[in-house]
């Protein structure tokens, strides 16, 4: 396993209604961001996912995002979520 140094001084934020609107559906659109989220988090810069704006999370788009994102991004701190809502925690 390869060890990534964090730059807590470098940091992107996704602002997920802004990019795909306030309704969060489809595997496709879900794949397509965790992608872009693992490239940046790889790259050592900390990834922060921020729902605010968000009201709705399909199963499908969830399960592509939580589930199959890579856990040690998330263990580690270099992918962070906010705003999210305090039920979608808890799956």
């Amino acid at each position: 396993m390869t060890s990534l140094t964090l730059d807590t001084n470098l940091m992107m934020t996704f602002r997920l209604s802004d990019e795909l609107g306030p309704t969060l559906v489809g595997r496709i659109p879900a794949r397509e961001l965790r992608g872009r989220i693992e490239d940046v988090a790889r790259t050592g810069q900390v990834v922060v996912i921020d729902f605010d704006g968000v009201s709705l999370i399909s199963p499908s788009f969830a399960d592509e995002v939580f589930a199959r994102v890579e856990p040690s991004l998330v263990a580690s701190g270099t992918i962070r979520f906010e705003n999210l809502d305090p039920h979608m925690v808890e799956i």
